[in-house]
């Protein structure tokens, strides 16, 4: 048995031997890079080869890159699958992401006869309707005018300064003799005047009147084909309603900016090309039909890029090739959001109105603040105003937040009193804003997101006002409610009610604009305060900043 075994040691080490010479032959292909392709696929170069430095590594050295995965993969499990949008989220995204932009693109109408010798195109936005403007109807107009002749009145010495040569078409019958028509002229009235009366006197039908536009017949040399100004310009109608309410100001330079945009990307059926090039977009002159200096006057350049002039101004004849009457800004879908009284679902897209503050922040050089800058004694700003709504006991609470929150900045500011460019950067550093319902409110949407707002609401006040935009812009919103003076003063004073006195119903309760004092109970307030602090405060984890 001995020899049969001393043959099986001998053919193990022989076995042995081959396998090490193998191994050594791989490892000196490998090193002096002869490796046989065969292999590349089954080794970790890396895992190999560690004494070179990256910086080291020759074009022949580079590692292997792994296998590009395919393009395609199963499918996910039915719950991925996207869900039907709700109805407030169907209004969501037409009303206030760029799809409203595409929507007034994409409906537009010639309102002249193809004959005509000028241009007459409108467009529609759609409305976000409220009871409160109900009789506006369901769109909001926009129009250009092409081929529209220019004298000043004291040329004329008679009530008309702006000449067209539009031959109306009969829309009225238009409609009647085709159902398949008249579903394609929805949202469009039968004549431009037709679009008469928004909040301030504004709108295309009131633009029409007040630059007192007229259907002149032949106008010698001024026609579409034919004007000695490639000029475009925009025709204002402002509000004068309330010349210094920020809300109503911000609106409507929103909305003006919105036509501009939805010209610049509507086309033109006569031409292919967008209504306004690029290269036009830059010569665009923005004018006011009124000589006013109003709140927020420097900041109308962000519509075109040039500073609005006034039609006082104008001196000379003129033959317009384009003339855009824009849309109203009471009209804006903001505003309609501001006065609605229902509880939409938060916009989860990105919206319209971001992309105007970002153009406001870079118009007044305003750094926005980091969502990481997170404050451990958070900022808190109360609006103080001065003539009404006046909070009762502003003062004690004052000292009764310092007493509270001793390391936090508290500001008590009335807005009027500073730049709207200080204005802005004080919203930014503000953590918590507390404020009455009104327009000092609007500095919501120039908040940091992250930050919270709290909104003192009338007794009587069914419209969720500024939530909705400041759930669009990412900050937190606290509502509290007033009180009846009456119940104020029974509750701290003792006072007795009136005789027969009962709270006013919301219909009866429409005086609150002018009231002098806003009541509140003096832990109504700092409970509200101190859940806004909570909110921020929570926001820290371990962090200390």
């Amino acid at each position: 048995m001995a020899g049969p075994i001393r043959l099986n040691r001998k053919y193990s080490i022989l076995s042995s031997a081959i396998c090490l010479g193998l191994v050594i032959v791989v490892y000196y292909m490998y090193c002096v890079g002869e490796l046989p392709k065969f292999f590349s696929g089954n080794f970790n170069e890396g895992s190999l080869r560690q004494s070179k430095p990256l910086t080291e590594t020759k074009d022949d050295e580079i590692a292997l890159k792994s296998p590009k995965p395919p393009a395609a993969t199963a499918s996910l499990p039915v719950d991925y699958s996207p869900l039907t949008f709700s109805e407030s989220q169907q209004k969501c995204e037409l009303f206030f992401t760029p799809a409203y932009l595409k929507h007034i693109a994409t409906h537009q109408l010639p309102y002249c006869e193809s004959e005509s010798l000028s241009a007459f195109q409108c467009f529609t936005a759609p409305r976000l309707t409220i009871p409160m403007t109900g009789g506006w109807g369901q769109t909001d107009p926009l129009c250009i005018a092409q081929g529209v002749s220019f004298r000043p009145e004291q040329q004329t010495g008679s009530e008309q300064e702006f000449g067209i040569q539009c031959k109306l078409r009969d829309l009225a019958a238009e409609r009647a003799n085709s159902s398949d028509v008249a579903t394609e002229l929805e949202g469009f009235r039968d004549r431009p005047t037709d679009w008469g009366w928004y909040w301030g006197d504004t709108g295309v039908g009131a633009s029409l009147k007040t630059w007192k536009f007229e259907n002149s017949g032949d106008i010698e040399g001024c026609t579409r084909e034919k004007s000695d100004s490639k000029e475009w310009v925009m025709l204002m109608r402002r509000d004068s309603t309330d010349t210094h309410n920020l809300w109503h100001k911000l609106m409507e330079i929103l909305q003006a900016r919105h036509s501009l945009d939805a010209v610049r990307i509507a086309i033109n059926p006569a031409t292919g090309t967008p209504w306004l090039s690029d290269e036009d977009a830059a010569h665009v002159q923005l004018v006011f039909d009124d000589d006013r200096e109003e709140l927020l006057e420097p900041l109308w350049e962000i519509v075109t890029g040039k500073k609005p002039i006034r039609k006082s101004s104008w001196e000379r004849a003129a033959c317009f090739g384009n003339v855009i009457l824009p849309l109203p800004g009471c009209g804006s879908p903001f505003w309609s959001n501001l006065l609605d009284t229902g509880y939409p679902e938060a916009c989860p897209s990105q919206t319209l109105l971001t992309t105007y503050v970002h153009r406001i922040f870079e118009f007044y050089g305003v750094v926005q603040r980091p969502v990481t800058e997170i404050h451990k004694h958070p900022t808190i700003t109360i609006v103080e105003r001065k003539e009404n709504r006046k909070f009762v006991a502003l003062d004690r609470w004052v000292k009764s937040l310092k007493e509270r929150y001793p390391q936090s900045p508290i500001n008590v500011v009335d807005f009027a009193s500073i730049t709207i460019q200080e204005q802005i950067k004080l919203a930014q550093s503000t953590d918590i804003l507390v404020g009455h319902h009104g327009a000092a409110m609007t500095h919501i949407i120039f908040m940091a997101p992250g930050a919270t707002a709290v909104e003192i609401l009338p007794r009587h006040f069914d419209q969720h006002s500024f939530r909705s935009a400041a759930a669009m812009r990412g900050v937190n919103y606290i509502a509290g409610r007033c009180m009846h003076k009456e119940e104020y003063e029974n509750a701290v004073n003792g006072t007795p009610f009136p005789q027969d006195w009962t709270p006013p119903t919301p219909q009866g309760f429409n005086h609150w604009q002018n009231e002098e004092w806003t009541y509140l109970m003096d832990e109504d307030f700092l409970g509200l305060v101190d859940a806004a602090v909570r909110s921020q405060m929570n926001k820290l984890g371990s962090s200390d900043s």
